[in-house]
């Protein structure tokens, strides 16, 4: 029997009994017509519109009298041609300054995005004036039964009015919508709605421990399983907030879950003499991890070496798992020392740093902060809730560490029992470059909320996650001074000078000029200065252009460690305006490079516009391939990639491994949004409707917490200097160690790269596998 997941059967009984529970407390629905039951001589839903004036396909959009969620009518919209896009709309009025949550039901049949990555949706927003522009539910595809959604709750604030927009985006198949719904909150809405949360993450781990029940044929827990189920299903004690910045379990029924896992775990090493309290097995890093795992007995002499150049950190992962029902502490302490002279890293160059969890909205649980527990040799002390697992990584610099095999083990004690598992870490006669031969920026601006009081701390951790380009944002870019009679009184130095400081070792600098303020789009000051793109505004550009050139120079920086960032994710009019202040730049000081980073939204029309007033094309990862990426190299000396990552992103897939793919299509720069970018806590993803992108955390005054979404850049970074060295060695070139970095991209998994990893380094010094 396969396992039960939580994502169809289980979310629509909790939203179903939600729904039940809280109908008498409902207050009135917005929108006219939400259910489709009113039908005009048209043939159409009333009080709904479309767009355009013809449907893309004859009769593709329908008010369908055989299908319903409820009631006798849903809307229905059915496309054959793969480019068709069908929607209604309705534009629903509200009152200002208060919270509103919007539902709806949706079902599909056959729903293929093919190549265009098409998809059904709810979207809520058009151009305007609306709470939250472009907010979509998530995209449904292929055939499913009836399937709640629900967005919000949102703040009007002043606003009082958004558009829906049921839709079936360049894709083939049917979907229908019915009992759409925009209501004004009330508490208990938002109640439920936190409680939610909890209920639905004791789920998750819960139908883990079910997985591991049934593979370890514990089937006389499955009724004490299904019995704690119910209880969650049924219950309102639950909390209304989660402390995330503490280990799970979160609450008392959520502790319950663990203490099955603990029973399962049991039943997996029954029959084993012995049976530690808590066992320690070697992970992979980047392995996934979660809090309750299915933990069986493991080699006899398990070993881990760590293999390492000189001057960089890698890591070791133990896994530990507390076997018992009740709640353990284990200690854990390492020895490593050289097999020549007994010398010993320095505790200097160890720290320990335990996986912690994090939520994700919607609701999900994110192995992500890796928060400092200790410094050197141990012991440090690891508390674990009864069948908790919980990955630590000792983190081991190989800084100011002579070559050689330092051999010893990493000791686990707990309840006078004692786990040995053998270590070593090779440090190899090798040395990274000064610099990744690469680009690598990651939007780190100064100002973002956590790094208050943190600059220098920050900069220090950006350099030994090695980046080396810098996007310097307006504030700080050199910017023309005018008096009150609009005369032109020079550039304003003093915040780039700052920022040059903060920077001593950077390889490039982007900087983004004021040209497209928010505020002021187009304009140069002063602010009554010549209109947006005249002639006059291009020669005051020019002017800008040609003494920011100069000043550069006079600090010491060529062309090619400073750029120009004229317009961020150009496109439609923002590429125009990329190509008319790319043009003016080049009027200025023609050895000025001009820096655009389009994102998927570029159309062919918008890079050929813009293809003559770039030298650095830094497009989208997804975009960087086929025609565009060779109509980028034709175009400009260099082409970069970016990507705009956030907490969802693996951190192998999406961070380390976009080096490994900016190696084979040999592109100069690979970067990421963004460093420290969240509103409010990093910790917690409920409170601000902005999402959190950034891959560090706050919470600890002497630590800038990293993720490990962050240390799969640096890994990443420093793959790309081994692949680089690889390609040097005889027997090897660049079309040999790309094919080499293609099949581990292809393969995508910890494993494979860890095991490419040690490949290149023994390869690099000439050691034979």
């Amino acid at each position: 029997m396969t396992l039960r997941t939580p994502t169809l059967w289980l979310v629509l009984l909790l939203l179903a009994a939600a729904l039940q529970v809280c109908c008498q407390e409902q207050t009135p629905n917005l929108v006219a017509n939400g259910g489709f039951e009113q039908v005009g001589e048209d043939g159409m839903p009333e009080s709904w519109g479309t767009w355009l004036k013809e449907l893309p396909e004859p009769g593709c959009i329908s008010v369908d009298d055989t299908v319903a969620h409820s009631g006798d009518r849903s809307l229905k919209i059915s496309q054959a041609d793969p480019t068709s896009y069908s929607m209604m709309t309705q534009r629903v009025e509200f009152a200002p300054q208060k919270q509103y949550v919007i539902t709806a039901w949706i079902r599909g049949e056959g729903i293929d995005g093919g190549e265009n990555k098409g998809c059904a949706r709810l979207f809520v927003g058009q151009e305007g004036n609306n709470p939250y522009p472009s907010t979509p539910s998530p995209a449904f595809r292929d055939t499913l039964d009836w399937r709640f959604i629900e967005l919000g709750p949102f703040d009007a604030k002043e606003r009082t009015w958004l558009t829906l927009i049921p839709y079936l985006h360049r894709a083939t198949g049917t979907v229908w919508f019915d009992d759409i719904s925009l209501r004004e909150v009330t508490p208990a809405d938002l109640r439920r709605r936190a409680q939610r949360r909890a209920r639905e993450i004791a789920m998750t781990d819960l139908d883990a421990v079910e997985q591991a029940a049934r593979e370890a044929g514990a089937d006389a827990l499955l009724p004490e399983i299904t019995g704690l189920r119910r209880r969650l299903e049924t219950t309102d004690d639950l909390p209304t907030s989660l402390p995330s910045q503490t280990p799970v379990p979160w609450f008392p029924l959520h502790e319950q879950v663990f203490t099955l896992m603990a029973r399962v775990n049991q039943a997996n090493w029954a029959g084993v003499e012995d049976c530690p309290t808590v066992e320690a097995q070697w992970a992979i890093p980047f392995d996934d991890a979660r809090p309750v795992m299915a933990c069986k007995p493991g080699a006899e002499a398990p070993s881990e070496l760590v293999e390492m150049v000189r001057g960089e950190v890698e890591q070791a992962c133990v896994r530990l798992t507390n076997l018992t029902t009740q709640p353990q502490t284990a200690s854990l302490s390492v020895t490593l020392l050289s097999a020549q002279n007994q010398s010993a890293i320095p505790p200097g160059n160890l720290t320990w740093r335990a996986l912690r969890y994090v939520e994700l909205r919607p609701t999900a649980l994110l192995p992500d902060p890796l928060v400092r527990i200790g410094t050197g040799a141990g012991p440090i002390e690891v508390a674990l809730a009864p069948g908790m697992t919980r990955d630590v990584w000792l983190m081991i610099s190989s800084d100011s560490v002579e070559a050689g095999l330092y051999e010893g083990r990493l000791s686990v004690t707990a309840n006078d029992g004692k786990r040995d598992l053998r270590l070593s870490a090779r440090v190899y006669p090798l040395d990274f470059p000064d610099q990744v031969p690469i680009h690598t920026f990651a939007y780190a601006y100064t100002f973002w909320s956590i790094l208050k009081g943190r600059t220098l701390e920050s900069r220090a951790d950006l350099i030994n996650h090695r980046i080396n380009t810098y996007v310097i944002q307006r504030y700080f870019t050199p910017w023309p001074q005018f008096d009150d009679e609009g005369n032109w009184l020079g550039l304003k130095w003093d915040k780039m000078d700052e920022q040059i400081a903060l920077h001593p070792d950077a390889k490039c600098f982007l900087l983004i000029p004021s040209l497209y303020s928010s505020d002021d789009s187009g304009r140069m000051p002063p602010k009554t200065g010549p209109d947006y793109p005249s002639d006059e505004w291009k020669a005051l550009v020019a002017r800008w252009a040609r003494e920011l050139a100069e000043g550069m120079k006079k600090r010491g920086f060529d062309y090619d460690q400073w750029g120009v960032y004229l317009v961020d994710e150009p496109s439609g009019e923002r590429a125009r305006k990329a190509r008319h202040g790319g043009d003016a730049v080049r009027m200025g000081d023609p050895n000025i490079r001009r820096f655009a980073n389009p994102y998927g939204s570029a159309t062919d029309e918008d890079m050929e516009l813009m293809a003559p007033a770039v030298d650095i094309w830094c497009p989208m990862l997804n975009t960087a391939k086929g025609e565009r990426l060779g109509f980028c190299r034709k175009t400009a000396p260099e082409v970069w990639m970016y990507q705009v990552l956030s907490k969802r992103s693996h951190p192998l897939g999406a961070y380390r491994l976009g080096f490994w793919k900016a190696f084979v299509k040999e592109l100069g720069g690979y970067g990421f949004w963004d460093y420290a970018d969240c509103s409010g806590s990093a910790w917690d993803a409920y409170d601000n409707p902005r999402h959190d992108y950034g891959v560090v955390y706050d919470g600890d005054e002497t630590d800038l917490t990293p993720s490990r979404r962050w240390e799969g850049y640096r890994e990443g970074a420093e793959d790309f200097m081994l692949l680089s060295m690889l390609a040097e060695r005889p027997g090897w070139d660049r079309q040999k160690v790309s094919e080499f970095a293609q099949q581990v991209i292809d393969a995508g998994d910890a494993a494979s790269v860890h095991a490419a990893r040690r490949k290149m380094i023994r390869l690099i010094a000439g050691v034979a596998e």
